[in-house]
């Protein structure tokens, strides 16, 4: 019982990691699992011998150093960042089990199942957080509030990680803060879509009164790319997705029907 326990923390911790940092997550493990003597003391021995030998291979530390150094730098760099995201939101949940399933290997097929599932689950739900975060992010005109979102992502995996290793219990119960954190920015994701499209939809018709009534109106992707932007800070996003329906271009009143159909 004991190790189904330790491996269900260690799961969960190292899950929320990969979620938010997964290629950083196998290379941290596999120098702790390198560096740290399997006599340390306290909690910490029975955590690096429930760690798989084969992250602390030199290939796999080179190959998956490389590419944290590489997630590290794309991440900074808006809109690349949510394309990478496109690709990795398979492959985070992919490495919480793997994860998960090896650190559960000491203990037999039962910690084996459990350590995949709340792997997966955790880097599923952190994973789609991260996700949706960026997509909100990167609906405001200025990178550093991206930067930032970035930096802050790259601090959690590192301080969650260093948890797992010294403190087991204390990384798992800030998964599940991660965890709930993701699903409630996802239940939010829709109706700032909607608020989005309608500012846009708003500043290209406001953008054609100005230039009379002779003249088509812009498109909201093109009033967006010249600078006006829908959001203006990440409290305005965030009240947006908070609000029962989607702002418009102008307050209180309803988009018109021939605007939505523009």
């Amino acid at each position: 019982m004991e190790g189904l326990v330790s491996t269900a923390l260690i799961a969960i911790g190292t899950g929320s990691a990969a979620g938010l940092w997964p290629y950083f997550t196998v290379f941290f493990l596999g120098l702790a699992k390198l560096l740290i003597p399997a006599d340390a003391p306290g909690a910490i021995s029975g955590v690096i011998t429930q760690i798989p030998d084969i992250v602390a291979d030199p290939w796999v530390l080179g190959i998956t150093g490389v590419l944290a150094v590489g997630e590290f730098l794309i991440d900074k760099f808006q809109f690349f960042d949510q394309a990478w995201d496109v690709i990795h939101s398979v492959l985070r949940p992919v490495f919480g089990a793997l994860i998960g399933l090896q650190v559960g290997d000491e203990y037999g097929a039962t910690a084996m199942v459990t350590g995949a599932v709340l792997g997966g689950a955790t880097a599923t739900g952190v994973s789609v957080g991260k996700s949706t975060l960026r997509g909100l992010v990167n609906l405001l005109p200025e990178p550093v509030t991206n930067v930032l979102t970035c930096f802050g992502e790259d601090t959690a995996a590192v301080i969650v990680l260093i948890g797992v290793v010294v403190v087991p219990p204390l990384p798992a119960l800030a998964g599940l803060v991660l965890l709930g954190i993701g699903i409630w920015l996802f239940v939010r994701l829709r109706r700032v879509r909607a608020a989005a499209k309608a500012r846009l939809s708003g500043n290209g018709s406001a953008s054609a009164a100005r230039r009379g009534p002779g003249s088509a109106p812009r498109s909201g992707s093109t009033a967006a790319g010249r600078g006006e932007a829908p959001f203006t800070s990440v409290r305005e996003i965030l009240q947006a997705g908070a609000s029962e329906a989607p702002a418009t271009g102008e307050t209180g009143s309803p988009p018109r029907r021939d605007e939505d159909r523009l």
